[in-house]
């Protein structure tokens, strides 16, 4: 959400955010239609129920609901999309 809505106060996490996106998608050209066999997958989840954000409760009601799923993410439903990114 930093990076597409511009997070006031959040302009490092949401440029590193971007980062990763931009280098993800010039790994992508970078090794289309090389003979290498290389699948490139970028993962950057929103908002998640973590212990960092338990000790801020009012910040994080605030941004769930500005979050279009209305609800913070909890990191096994992450680890679940990895993990089918990572198979054959």
């Amino acid at each position: 959400m930093a990076v597409q809505r511009g997070a006031s106060g959040k302009a490092a996490h949401g440029a590193a955010k971007g980062g990763v996106i931009d280098f993800a998608c010039y790994m992508c050209r970078h090794v289309a239609g090389s003979q290498v066999n290389i699948r490139i997958n970028c993962v950057c989840p929103s908002l998640m129920q973590t212990p960092m954000n338990a000790n801020r409760p009012a910040e994080v009601r605030a941004l769930v609901e500005t979050s279009l799923m209305g609800a913070i993410g909890e990191p096994v439903e992450v680890t679940a999309g990895i993990v089918f990114l990572l198979s054959d």
